[in-house]
């Protein structure tokens, strides 16, 4: 059975009872378990603030975190259904032509102006008030999975990066040649994750960094007057072995006086929005993912289709929303240029409230 160049961030585990409810878009995974309160604890970086007097810290039972109390399992048998399924959009995704387009930003790169620029899927170059960002840099290809877009500039010309943001440790998030090329040349830069990441990253020769649980602000990081926090996402993580869930998941707020940029990272739909939007506020601009929703029923759970993105942007009450995680990587089943053409659709549709901005990688956005 062929499933070549399907998501290889998958891994499979002990399978743990549930039950699928079919519901078409609406399919929902209905738990069974629940994981037992009298273990739990509730975990954060004690020397950090907390925006969200509200909320205990993570959830964290035997060595794994949680989205909530209850009790997700690995997607075995769901995995396992793809891997041996022949995809039924593959003549659709065989013929889809769908290029995005790249345009050199070395020039923009080092002007001094409030700026977002696209380097390809969740990776965003960030300039805001002099300080230098960095979103879960990956320049190249994954395991066996080719880029399907240049990095808009050489890689050689990131420098003078303040800080790195990961939002999670899947491989097209935290890719370690990129990070450890990127601390070599920038080593006074510092690397924010959410919470169980210290062990990962000095393995691989990495020591300027700081871990946060959600809702939590990296305080005393970054100079000129810029505030970074760790925000909830739906996710899950892993990547060797048996490390199913013992790193942390999360998006970032980056904020000066009344500038916000919201960084998703991946997630799946939920009520976090709304709930960011009652601690932090609106968002000037939210970096949303739209890609890698197929099949749904694995997919459902841990990302955004554009329909998802949209109702998430609404949620936050963003200004603009800036789409990303699509045509940089052949993760999932649907064809290349379905998630840009469906965003348009509902675009046209007037169903985001605010405004959208659908870059090029490599196009600068400004943030005025």
């Amino acid at each position: 059975m062929k499933w070549q160049g399907r998501c290889c961030r998958f891994a499979t585990g002990i399978h743990i009872q549930h039950t699928i409810k079919n519901q078409s878009r609406n399919e929902q995974v209905k738990i069974v378990a629940k994981i037992d309160s009298k273990t739990v604890r509730f975990v954060r970086n004690d020397t950090l603030e907390d925006l969200n007097p509200a909320y205990r810290g993570n959830i964290y039972r035997a060595g794994q975190y949680y989205n909530s109390l209850e009790f997700e399992p690995q997607a075995t048998k769901e995995v396992l259904r793809w891997m041996l399924s022949v995809n039924p959009q593959r003549k659709e995704k065989r013929m889809d032509s769908f290029r995005l387009e790249c345009r050199d930003c070395s020039r923009q790169l080092q002007m001094d102006i409030d700026q977002v620029i696209w380097l390809g899927h969740a990776s965003f170059f960030i300039s805001l008030n002099g300080v230098r960002i960095l979103t879960d840099p990956c320049f190249g290809k994954i395991l066996t999975t080719q880029r399907r877009v240049a990095l808009p500039c050489a890689a050689d010309s990131l420098t003078k990066i303040d800080v790195v943001l990961i939002s999670h440790n899947h491989r097209d998030h935290l890719d370690i040649p990129s990070l450890k090329r990127i601390a070599a040349q920038n080593p006074n830069c510092i690397v924010l994750t959410p919470l169980g990441f210290e062990r990962l990253l000095q393995k691989n020769g990495l020591h300027r960094f700081l871990t946060a649980g959600w809702y939590q602000r990296f305080d005393c990081v970054v100079p000129r007057d810029i505030s970074i926090c760790l925000l909830p996402a739906n996710h899950w993580s892993k990547r060797n072995g048996p490390d199913y869930n013992t790193m942390l998941w999360g998006g970032f707020w980056i904020q000066r006086h009344d500038r916000s940029v919201f960084f998703a990272g991946d997630t799946a739909a939920g009520d976090h929005f709304t709930e960011i939007r009652q601690v932090m506020g609106k968002p000037s601009v939210a970096l949303m993912p739209i890609g890698a929703y197929k099949p749904e029923y694995l997919m459902k759970r841990h990302h955004l289709n554009p329909e998802d993105a949209i109702v998430a942007a609404n949620q936050l009450g963003a200004q603009t929303l800036i789409p990303m995680h699509y045509g940089t990587y052949d993760l999932s089943d649907e064809p290349p240029g379905e998630p840009i053409r469906w965003f348009r659709k509902l675009i046209g549709e007037g169903r985001l409230d605010g405004k959208a901005a659908e870059l090029a990688v490599g196009q600068q956005y400004l943030l005025t």
